[in-house]
């Protein structure tokens, strides 16, 4: 009883709580000033980041289907691309397949996969193959094919989500009338309220499961993309907010059939993230170069998913 009675005497000194106080104050000093150091570092070679393109797409696996590829042998000069990013082991091929259905024909399709899975053979979509890479990695390292389509208006969609109640066209006519350049319809299934309750075209910004990019979008992801390419996935969603209009749909709505988590990769993934609202953040002479349009810098607070 002396003993534990001593102990808890010396926790209660002065002396010992100055002692744990300090300790913690170099430690959190310390994060602070590498994360600090990091986004500088980051922002000084903020130029190259912006034009650098990733590795040449030759080291990888691509698979056309037959009429992939005819709108640039036709000489057009817009389009539209829906990106499903990523087809992985666990993936339901059958899901990704009935989505294809909901696309105009005229929209042209490429397939982002992280496996070595040989059942991905759609007719008129084109198969990116990097095996081993995480969701913001691989479509860091499809900037180059997605690039070679010249298409004006891009749709990303996760292998996960079930959107066979939703009308494209509906979609892409809500966001052109709304002035919205990052477009969702609601969620069923999502991380954040706003995606299944909010307020239509003013919501803080738009998560990832099925949404629609104009081209001052795409342009923000990717220079997003170069900030951190070999991300797990969070934080790209909310760069595109700092920059752009976001919006939901209330008229329509998809399903996430997946897990919110990421297991082992969740503390991964939310230091990213902080890091990326920190990197992104817009300042004169920083930022994306967007055609036809103004910088809008949101300063909508640090998210977290943990």
């Amino acid at each position: 009883m002396h003993f534990i009675a001593s102990t808890q005497s010396c926790y209660r000194s002065p002396r010992y709580s100055f002692f744990f106080i300090m300790l913690w104050s170099i430690v959190i000093i310390g994060l602070t000033v590498g994360l600090i150091g990091l986004a500088v570092i980051s922002r000084a070679d903020s130029t190259h980041l912006a034009v650098t393109m990733p590795p040449s797409d030759s080291s990888g696996v691509l698979v056309r289907g037959p009429e992939a590829g005819m709108r640039e042998a036709s000489g057009a000069t817009s389009c539209a691309l829906v990106i499903i990013t990523s087809i992985n082991d666990a993936s339901n091929i059958s899901v990704v397949r009935r989505n294809m259905e909901q696309f105009p024909a005229d929209w042209e399709c490429l397939w982002l996969t992280r496996s070595n899975r040989m059942d991905l053979t759609p007719t008129q979509c084109q198969v990116f193959r990097r095996p081993g890479t995480l969701w913001g990695e691989i479509l860091y390292e499809a900037i180059n094919t997605i690039e070679s389509y010249a298409c004006d208006t891009k749709f990303l969609l996760l292998d996960d989500v079930d959107m066979s109640r939703l009308n494209v066209r509906e979609l892409r006519q809500w966001a052109h009338d709304k002035h919205v350049d990052v477009a969702s319809p609601t969620v069923r299934g999502a991380t954040y309220t706003w995606m299944f309750d909010g307020d239509g075209a003013a919501v803080p910004f738009v998560e990832i499961y099925a949404t629609l990019l104009t081209l001052p979008a795409w342009r923000t992801l990717r220079w997003s993309l170069a900030l951190l390419p070999h991300g797990v996935g969070w934080g790209y969603d909310i760069c595109l907010a700092r920059h752009l209009t976001a919006g939901v749909q209330r008229d329509q709505s998809v399903a996430h059939l997946g897990s919110r988590t990421l297991r082992q990769f969740a503390v991964r993934a939310s230091l990213e993230m902080f890091l990326l609202q920190v990197l992104c953040t817009p300042f004169p002479g920083y930022g994306p170069i967007l055609p036809d349009t103004q910088n809008k810098y949101h300063p909508i607070p640090i998210y977290t998913r943990l």
